[in-house]
């Protein structure tokens, strides 16, 4: 009697597929992510001086901006904040252990009411903010 060798089927997983999913995936979070960003549109004044670029780090720039109607907006958000709404969130932010290392910035329109401006750097230096810059563009 002849001898047979049974063969034994191998139980693997074909991850192939998994990896095209995945591959899809990141290509679609790529293509998606930087429309995510919004900013609002301020005409920031210009000067004819060298200025420093804004550092982009996450988590360490506090900006405001202050619109031609001369509304205030935190960070990117497009809904202006209240007087009382930025008390709140400041004092939240000086509750922060990294408050010390936060940087805050005022991009303020061009057309803005200086009255505003001013008095949404009174409010941060009434904080406890000594520095604040603000933003313009260069000629």
């Amino acid at each position: 009697m002849p001898r047979t060798h049974r063969r034994h089927r191998v139980a693997e997983m074909n991850v192939v597929p998994y990896i095209d999913v995945m591959l899809v995936l990141l290509i679609i979070f790529m293509i998606t992510s930087p429309l995510l960003v919004q900013q609002v549109d301020v005409q920031l004044p210009s000067i004819n001086l060298g200025t420093k670029p804004v550092p982009t780090e996450q988590g360490t720039v506090v900006m405001f901006s202050v619109t031609e109607t001369g509304e205030i907006l935190r960070q990117n958000e497009t809904l202006p904040i209240s007087v009382e709404e930025l008390h709140v969130y400041l004092d939240k932010l000086a509750k922060n252990e990294r408050f010390g290392q936060l940087q805050f910035y005022v991009k303020g329109d061009a057309k803005a009411p200086y009255t505003k401006i001013v008095e949404l750097i009174g409010l941060l230096k009434s904080k406890n903010i000594s520095e604040v810059g603000l933003l313009t563009q260069t000629r």
